[in-house]
């Protein structure tokens, strides 16, 4: 009898360990969600209502139509954009994830972004990195780090003709949890876990976006889908070390599925003009640019050629044509201009006759050049008469000058008139001001203020269907009671952005209101802002080669316009301040 109950106490501990360990089991999942805004600069900023602007690298994490989005100031064929920052959360009274309880079990947290892409005409490429790291206590001499990890490889095209920008990204998400000895300098890892994506390549997931920019309209809309699978443990190395320590690995790692819809307006500068770069196709078939007024392209040409000519060494040859055209008729023009006095005041002599015999146009060279002069002296005489009296000056004291002085000699009046036009190349390429084609009068300049408001909606799934109990990082690292995912939520984001120093600085300001995914917990209200300073160092490095004559080309190696970027994010429980260093667009 003893031996059966020994027997039935031994198979009743069996079981319950049995159900300890299932429960644990299925206990140890994570859901990465988004929580506060995490992104570049200008994404907090605008408190995350960036999905419909879609400029550069800070709206790739967001909207992956970004890629196809061109800035309308950049006028190149091709263009690129990098970014990298570092933001710092502070761990007194911080609730990072909105679960209702303070990090007092986390040492430190931070968030790196570091991303760059390239666009050639209406295509782009970009990469993107994100990472949450935190690192929790364990027994004093060891400490466990969370290393959660998000690479983005996408891809964006424009359609021109109906305003329609479209991408799509992969997602290659990783975990990788350390156990680290402290030491006085560097810390040393003694086990380490690894979670990452099903799908060939690491990929756990795809996201795929869209905005609508109509042309010369002050508004634009946006909307990305976000879906991801599970992480599954990769490999594990000395695992016992991790049960020693009480470190738990999870068995999946998950981030919700995100609908995300936005909508922006801007004031004063035009938002949505007509492209000013060459596309694939233009550069193929030669075209220029659509954005290239005809003003423009006016104002070019002389110049190419006057460059060209300066190359192939032919300076005079604006110089020359006007001179072997007519240099018969301007010997005789000269003559004439020189020395009116005489032919005006004594028509009669015969010394003038040799003079409009040596142009071969002159009238009156059929035969005898002797009857000529007579015929001449006649028809000048007659036509001055109806004109003026006979009692005026001479024609070369008029006020008018040369016209009149020609006057009386109708076929060297167009004679002289001719060469006089051509010898003022210049009028021609001084006649137009630079008229703007209808297209193009939205065109604004960088001077001039705007005002830009952006608002978006988040809706994100819960994670009833799953048979699972996910907890949050934080909650998982510290063996929290929680669960996290069992809800729908929605978020709203809204922001402002102008420029009160044009292309020197830019101020933002903007609120969003995040639910908690966590059973139990109230969403909260945050109040964002930041600003851009435009490094002066162009201007800096220029200056100084002017005055010490510096090598010219150290100009064209610091030509890049850099910026400075300054963030903060307030909520209950929760600040952020960012620090980072981009390119100025």
């Amino acid at each position: 009898m003893k031996i059966h109950a020994a027997r039935l106490v031994t198979l009743l501990a069996a079981l319950w360990c049995a159900e300890a360990w299932a429960q644990s089991s299925d206990e140890a999942h994570i859901e990465l969600s988004r929580g506060p805004v995490a992104g570049s600069a200008r994404v907090v900023g605008l408190g995350g209502a960036y999905s419909s602007i879609g400029e550069g690298l800070a709206g790739m994490s967001l909207n992956p139509a970004t890629l196809g989005n061109r800035n309308h100031r950049m006028k190149r064929w091709w263009d690129w954009d990098a970014g990298a920052g570092l933001s710092f959360l502070p761990l007194d009274d911080t609730d990072y994830e909105n679960d209702g309880q303070a990090n007092t079990a986390v040492e430190s947290q931070q968030i790196w972004q570091v991303g760059a892409m390239l666009q050639a005409g209406h295509l782009g490429f970009g990469w993107h990195w994100a990472s949450r790291v935190y690192k929790v206590d364990r027994l004093g001499s060891h400490q466990a780090e969370f290393n959660f990890d998000e690479h983005l490889l996408g891809m964006g095209y424009h359609l021109e003709r109906i305003g329609l920008s479209i991408g799509l990204s992969g997602i290659i998400e990783s975990t990788r949890i350390d156990l680290q000895e402290r030491g006085d300098f560097f810390d040393t890892t003694e086990a380490s876990a690894k979670l990452g994506g099903t799908f060939d390549g690491g990929f756990s997931g795809f996201q795929v976006g869209a905005i609508y920019r109509p042309v010369n309209e002050p508004y634009r809309l946006g909307m990305s889908l976000r879906m991801t699978s599970e992480q599954t443990p990769l490999d594990e190395i000395d695992g016992e070390a991790f049960d020693e320590r009480n470190v738990a690995v999870p068995n999946t790692v998950r981030s919700p599925t995100e609908l995300r819809l936005g909508a922006s307006w801007q004031f004063g500068k035009p938002y949505n003009p007509p492209r000013r770069f060459q596309s694939l196709g233009d550069l193929v078939s030669g075209r220029s640019a659509p954005g290239t007024s005809p003003a423009m392209e006016q104002k070019q040409e002389p110049e190419s050629a006057a460059e060209q000519a300066e190359e192939t060494g032919e300076e005079t040859a604006p110089i020359e044509p006007p001179e072997p055209t007519n240099a018969e008729p301007e010997g005789s023009m000269e003559g004439v201009g020189d020395e009116p006095a005489p032919e005006a005041s004594e028509p009669e002599e015969p010394a003038a006759a040799p003079e409009p015999t040596d142009d071969p146009e002159a009238p009156g060279d059929d035969e005898d050049p002797e009857e000529e002069p007579t015929e001449e002296e006649e028809t000048p005489a007659e036509a001055p008469s109806d004109e003026t009296p006979a009692d005026e000056p001479p024609p070369e004291s008029a006020p008018e000058g040369e016209p009149k002085l020609l006057a009386p000699a109708p076929w060297l009046t167009a004679r002289r008139l001719t060469p006089r036009h051509m010898r003022t190349p210049d009028r021609p390429t001084a006649e137009p001001e630079e008229p703007k084609a209808p297209r193009f009068e939205e065109e604004a300049s960088d001077e001039q203020m705007y005002a830009l408001l952006a608002l978006d909606l988040v809706v994100s799934p819960s994670q009833s269907l799953s048979s699972v109990t996910y907890k949050g990082p934080e909650g998982f690292a510290v063996d929290r009671d929680e669960r996290a995912g069992t809800e729908w939520t929605a978020a709203v984001h809204a922001g402002a952005e102008f420029e009160p120093f044009p292309r020197w600085v830019k101020a933002r300001l903007g609120t969003y209101y995040e639910p908690s995914r966590f059973e139990g917990v109230d969403g909260r209200g945050h109040v964002t802002g930041g600003f851009d300073v435009h490094f002066p160092h162009i201007w800096l490095v220029q200056r100084a080669v002017d005055r010490w004559s510096w090598d010219p080309r150290i100009v064209e190696w610091v030509d890049v316009p850099l910026m400075a970027q300054v963030t903060v994010d307030r909520a209950e429980h929760y600040l952020s301040i960012g620090i980072s260093i981009g390119v100025w667009n």
